[in-house]
C-alpha cells in the first residue's frame, strides 16, 4: 500500500485500525507487543490512528495498559482524562 501511494506521487500514507479482535481472542499481550514493535519499525511518512474501545482498554492489566500508552505518541481520550 505504501509503495503504491509513493508511485502515484503521494507524500505519505494515513492508516486507521481498530483492535477489538485482539481483546475478543484474549491476545492483549500480543497487541501490546505488536504496537511497541510497529512504532519502532516504521521509518516511513505514515500517520496512523489506532482506535480502542475504552472498556477493552480498562480491562487490561496495569503493565499492559501502560505499555499500550507508551507505544503511542499521542493518546486522545475523554473517559480516562481523570483516571490516567
Amino acid at each position: 500500500m505504501f509503495d503504491e501511494a509513493m508511485e502515484i506521487g503521494l507524500k505519505g500514507l494515513r492508516a486507521c485500525g481498530e483492535a477489538a479482535c485482539f481483546f475478543e481472542h484474549k491476545k492483549e499481550k500480543e497487541l501490546v507487543e505488536f504496537e511497541l514493535m510497529i512504532g519502532r519499525k516504521l521509518d516511513l511518512p505514515v500517520t496512523a490512528l489506532c482506535a480502542y474501545d475504552v472498556n477493552h482498554a480498562k480491562s487490561l492489566e496495569e503493565k499492559l495498559f501502560f505499555g499500550l500508552i507508551k507505544a503511542h505518541g499521542l493518546v486522545v481520550t475523554s473517559s480516562f482524562a481523570q483516571q490516567v
